[in-house]
């Protein structure tokens, strides 16, 4: 996004080609990255510029994806006039790969807008036009047959004809599964790809509405582990192993252990669906709710526990639709092993109430964050090691970094600190990749865009050499099981579009063979989160707790020892996210 936008500004104002094809392309990221009204924008400006060249390709294009954008606003005469404008201009566009493309890609568009108006006969005709000229083509481009199959799929479903509708949703679920091309040139990237997680979402729908919540669970796994083990793949050669276990129940609930209980959500379209699995329980529930009311809930909330606002009934609200549902089904003596969904990521869960009750869900439970049941049971549950402890500070610290820094020398029988200017790139990923317990506090800055770019600063100079990505980190080999505290802003921030939850710098430390990180989800309050630290690191070393029950104590004598500092901004804001070894 970034390139493109310098490019744009630097486009000499006379190139209407280069200027369309620019505007096109920023068009395209914002709207994959949920900003539609604003991709508008520059798709409009795209297609003026192509009129300007009478470039009939660069029309089609454009004008197809502006379809595509108002029929996904629901602006059904927009949508139309676009429609007619890329029909326009593709009848006048050279025969060849660009223009058999832009056939498909509108065709998919106007079954899209067909399907929304309920002309079943039309939309299936189209679909069925589309996979045709598919099949006859020497090029192979994942998404428009995968598209064409979903909505064909959801043409069937609609009118009845399931088992027709299952089929032609494995088939487009097949090809999505067996394409590992895009990664070779996106290694250790975030894709934003809508039109995948439509296809996942269209198929769990429809297996829970046509009573197969087993299968609609399976299509979740198969969506939420592929991009994930891919990633991990790259450092662990027994991830495929773990993938075949994460996708059999019977397996799950085998290597589950009994002091654990998993929280899955799948935030759909019109539904949420939430799975409890324990080694006696596996069960669904849903509520019906707009994804949208969802989202706009959770945004609310984090608002206001980044403003320190009133947010009581804002926790409760959320509370009913997130976990009173199945709250009968919960343990109080086991680990919560949560797996969110989309916006759920960045979600503080322990500060969640419920009606009625003062407490915060922290109060009952310990609570892990789990990207998804693969990495949950990726590996053995290892107890950590609790008898030493490498510290990395800024070269520029403050006192509340020093605080923290100068604490653990007192908590753990062996510790190495790193401070000044000792504090630079290469000391960090060496002393990183060695440290069973590794704790840096000091400054980091988040990329919501693509999280894997989120970095450690360890000069707090955003562009210095002594500046650490995610992806720096994800290309390290950790100790394994390594425990690894993140006391900085932000530092388990990422994307809320992905399947696979990546949490920036926390999904790096995680990818490289952590088993779990303590990080944070919106910018801290330095004195309170070295006060916290502290407090985590003695009940861990020094009690032998858990690093899940570790954290909870921790934020819970926090709440005790310091009433004015009580609103959730202060304490809530860090969580643990790993795989089993936390319960140990």
């Amino acid at each position: 996004m970034k390139l493109a936008l310098e490019c744009l500004r630097l486009t000499n104002d006379r190139d209407s080609f280069r200027i369309s094809e620019l505007d096109w392309l920023i068009g395209f990221i914002l709207y994959n990255q949920g900003i539609p009204t604003t991709a508008v924008l520059f798709e409009q400006e795209s297609l003026q510029q192509s009129q300007k060249e009478t470039n009939a390709t660069m029309q089609a294009i454009t004008a197809t994806t502006l379809a595509r954008l108002y029929e996904s606003m629901s602006d059904q005469r927009k949508a139309d006039e676009n429609v007619k404008l890329a029909e326009d201009a593709f009848r006048k566009m050279p025969r060849g790969f660009d223009q058999t493309r832009t056939e498909l890609w509108l065709g998919i568009v106007k079954a899209r807008i067909a399907l929304k108006q309920t002309r079943y006969i039309e939309a299936e005709r189209l679909l069925e036009r589309n996979l045709d000229i598919y099949s006859n083509q020497p090029f192979k481009v994942t998404w428009l047959p995968s598209q064409s199959l979903m909505l064909l799929a959801r043409t069937y479903a609609e009118t009845g004809r399931t088992r027709e509708a299952a089929q032609k949703f494995n088939e487009a679920i097949d090809i999505v599964e067996n394409d590992d091309q895009y990664l070779q040139s996106e290694k250790l990237r975030v894709k934003f790809d809508d039109e995948r997680r439509d296809l996942y979402d269209s198929a769990i729908e429809f297996e829970y509405s046509n009573g197969s919540p087993d299968e609609a669970w399976l299509y979740l796994q198969k969506y939420r582990s592929k991009l994930f083990i891919e990633f991990l793949a790259q450092f662990d050669p027994n991830v495929e192993q773990a993938h075949s276990q994460a996708l059999d129940r019977s397996r799950v609930q085998k290597l589950l252990p009994a002091d654990a209980q998993v929280v899955e959500y799948a935030l759909l379209k019109n539904r949420l669906l939430i799975w409890v699995i324990s080694k006696e329980t596996f069960t669904v529930r849903s509520v019906q709710i707009e994804r949208s009311e969802v989202e706009s809930s959770v945004q609310k909330v984090l608002q206001a526990l980044r403003n320190r606002d009133d947010v009581d009934s804002l926790l409760i609200d959320l509370g009913k639709v997130l976990v009173e549902p199945v709250a009968d089904l919960l343990d109080r003596n086991r680990t919560l092993v949560v797996i969110p969904d989309r916006a759920l990521h960045g979600l503080p869960f322990g500060v969640v109430r419920r009606a009625g009750k003062p407490e915060y869900r922290l109060q009952e439970f310990s609570i892990i964050i789990s990207p998804n049941l693969t990495h949950l049971l990726l590996t053995k549950s290892a107890v950590p090691r609790r008898d030493r402890i490498t510290g990395f500070g800024s070269q520029n610290g403050t006192s509340s970094e020093l605080k923290e820094l100068g604490a653990l020398a007192s908590i753990y029988p062996k510790s190495q600190t790193f401070a000044g200017r000792e504090a630079d790139k290469s000391n960090f990923l060496s002393a990183m990749s060695k440290a069973a317990v590794f704790h840096y506090a000091g400054h980091s800055a988040k990329d919501a865009v693509d999280p894997l770019r989120s970095a450690i600063l360890l000069d707090g100079n955003s562009s210095g050499r002594n500046r650490i990505t995610a992806v720096d980190i994800a290309q390290q080999r950790l100790s394994n099981n390594a425990l690894i505290v993140l006391s900085s802003c932000d530092s388990s921030v990422g994307n809320s579009r992905d399947g696979i939850g990546v949490r920036g710098l926390t999904s790096a430390f995680l990818l490289g063979g952590a088993g779990s990180v303590v990080g944070s989800l919106w910018p801290v309050e330095a004195s309170s989160t070295a006060d916290l630290m502290i407090r985590f690191h003695r009940a861990f070393a020094n009690s032998g707790i858990p690093v899940a029950k570790a954290l909870q104590q921790a934020q819970l004598k926090f709440l005790e020892s310091f009433p004015e500092r009580s609103h959730p901004y202060y304490w809530s804001g860090f969580v643990v996210t790993g795989n089993l070894s936390a319960l140990r």
